[in-house]
């Protein structure tokens, strides 16, 4: 693999703070040196060099950061462990006709990977089914799922599980006695004992690459794929093998909103992939495309909040069905029915999460001083659970796990963590100690299922693990001072060399001292408009999104006297105007 995997050095760092809300800024000082370097090494403008030293380890990685390919970012997928056992099962089901079925999870890294497997058979001409369970189920591949798939009338002769199925014993053994070769593609952190399958293939296992422990499902069925089609050239004669480059429409999706850092394969993987949706070839993202509005060019930022929202509806309310029929769509007119079911499900999806939002957040309040928070109700819906509690986990940057019971007493959880708290790993001693029934996750993100009668053993026992462990918020990162007059439309363009951005490779953040705040105004529901200006008088608008009632909000409306502002810089269209703007997210005293 290219060496752009690689993280970049430590800087040295000046730390400032508390800001006016609270808040620490480290500002790191760059090595020259290495600035110069990568100015030898690429024709860029200085501060471009400068902001890449936080993303590179040498210069030498500057032109593939710069210029992802998958040429030089792709590895063999053989690579991997299990990897050609996996590809020879599915490649002896192909050519003798055996019955396949898929079977995903129900977010959206499970929804593009299964889409992705429907959408490569059938250049084969063939129509495989799919499997995702009911949310209501419990997560990946549960007892419950199992029978009911196996119900139908033709049951599969193999399963290809996508994104779960790494800490499935019970449920692989089940296939396995019932003659069914299994082959998982899963990148969840295995347990010490492995399931039973014919194939299991996840970037965790021993042996593999430490570089691909980075990439979600989509991003491993992706590798599956080309490791499938290149057999396939052998195994069947005249193949007529698919364009694989048109599927990263779906692996962007997939990485981005499972929240994958965007480095090394991955940012190959969504830089190219954005550059396949910009071209609208998968007809049911191109429906989203033109029933939201999205404006030109499109970025992970309709990845995660415009595609994202709408993929995961169905599945957070029940069924994750019509997301699949939607990537899987053949024509418009069965594009323009599944994106209009998901529209009516998101804004289902809405008013199910402000309604049980209000009341989780109040019941948070109430238990603030505690080091973790946790909160349960009565039929809450489960599918929005997972999103307030990151709600609640930021507004009171404290880690949070929210539990809804049925009438029966049984309930499912989902938590979201800060550093510092490896929420996966309490899960699992909480299931080991017979709190939960089942549990699992990553470290800052897990889900759960728990009776009503050890909630309060579950709630002592993460209190107990979690007192006087310090997680303080980490600083605020910012890469270069600027001035106001320096904030140009030609500094943007520059900036969006380092895209594509996100978790991993953040939106450069930028120091504007000795700021003047003019005008501010509530606009929308929350957020809030004002000027920037400094001593040239060179004036910016800025924009502080969520930010009313807020200690951020107060202190601009107030807008009394000289302050530091620290913030990202985009282009902002409106009408037929664009002009450069300042996305406000902290302020210090000037």
């Amino acid at each position: 693999m290219s060496s752009n995997t690689s993280d970049p050095p430590e800087h040295r760092a000046i730390r400032k703070g508390p800001s006016l809300t609270g808040k620490f800024w480290e500002l790191p000082e760059p090595d020259e040196g290495f600035i110069n370097a990568i100015l030898r090494c690429v024709d860029v403008p200085e501060i471009l060099a400068r902001l890449l030293t936080f993303r590179i380890s040498s210069a030498e990685e500057a032109h593939a950061f710069l210029h992802p390919t998958l040429k030089a970012s792709l590895p063999d997928p053989s690579v991997l462990m299990g990897m050609d056992q996996a590809v020879a099962r599915v490649v002896e089901a192909i050519t003798t006709q055996e019955s396949i079925l898929v079977w995903g999870d129900y977010d959206v890294d499970g929804i593009t990977s299964t889409a992705l497997l429907l959408r490569f058979f059938s250049t084969l001409g063939r129509r495989v089914p799919f499997y995702i369970p009911i949310r209501a189920h419990g997560y990946g591949a549960t007892q419950t799922a199992l029978e009911e798939m196996l119900s139908q009338k033709a049951p599969p002769r193999v399963v290809l599980m996508v994104d779960c199925g790494v800490t499935a014993h019970n449920t692989l053994q089940f296939m396995k006695d019932h003659n069914i070769d299994v082959v998982v593609l899963d990148h969840h952190i295995p347990e010490e004992t492995l399931p039973s399958a014919c194939a299991l293939v996840d970037p965790y296992l021993p042996g593999n690459p430490d570089s691909l422990q980075r990439i979600c499902a989509a991003g491993l069925v992706f590798l599956f794929l080309v490791g499938l089609n290149r057999a396939l050239r052998t195994a069947i004669p005249n193949y007529q093998e698919p364009d694989l480059l048109l599927f990263l429409d779906l692996v962007a999706l997939g990485t981005v909103c499972d929240v994958m850092p965007l480095i090394g394969l991955n940012r190959t993987y969504v830089a190219q992939g954005l550059k396949v949706l910009e071209k609208q070839k998968t007809v049911g993202l191109r429906e989203v495309i033109r029933l939201s509005g999205i404006r030109r060019p499109i970025t992970t930022y309709h990845l995660a909040f415009v595609f994202g929202p709408r993929l995961n509806a169905p599945g957070r309310l029940e069924d994750a069905a019509p997301s699949i029929h939607l990537l899987t769509a053949q024509t418009e007119k069965e594009a323009v029915f599944w994106v209009s079911e998901l529209e009516r499900l998101n804004q289902e999806r809405r008013s199910l999460e402000e309604n049980v939002s209000a009341e989780a957040i109040a019941l948070a309040e109430a238990q603030k001083d505690r080091p973790i928070l946790v909160v349960h109700g009565d039929g809450w819906s489960t599918g929005v659970l997972g999103i307030i509690a990151g709600r609640i986990r930021e507004q009171f940057e404290k880690p949070c796990c929210i539990i809804s019971f049925d009438e029966t007493g049984f309930g499912r959880g989902s938590g979201r963590s800060v550093p510092g708290v490896d929420l996966r790993a309490l899960v699992h001693r909480s299931k080991a100690l017979g709190f939960l029934e089942e549990g699992g996750g990553h470290p800052l993100a897990a889900g759960f299922s728990i009776l009503r009668s050890h909630l309060a053993d579950f709630e002592a026992f993460l209190i107990n693990e979690t007192q006087g462990v310090v997680h303080d918020p980490p600083p605020i990162l910012i890469e270069s001072t600027l001035s106001l007059s320096g904030a140009t439309s030609e500094l943007v363009a520059h900036l969006g060399r380092l895209a594509p951005f996100g978790t991993g490779n953040p939106q450069p953040r930028f120091l504007f001292s000795n700021v003047y705040v003019e005008h501010a105004r509530v606009v929308g529901k929350n957020h809030i408009s004002c000027t920037l200006t400094q001593n040239d008088r060179k004036r910016v608008p800025g924009v502080a999104f969520r930010s009313m009632g807020t200690p951020l909000g107060d202190v601009l409306l107030a807008h009394n006297g000289l302050y530091d502002i620290v913030g990202t810089i985009e282009i902002n269209t409106w009408g037929r105007k664009t002009a450069v703007q300042v996305h406000i997210e902290d302020v210090g005293r000037g």
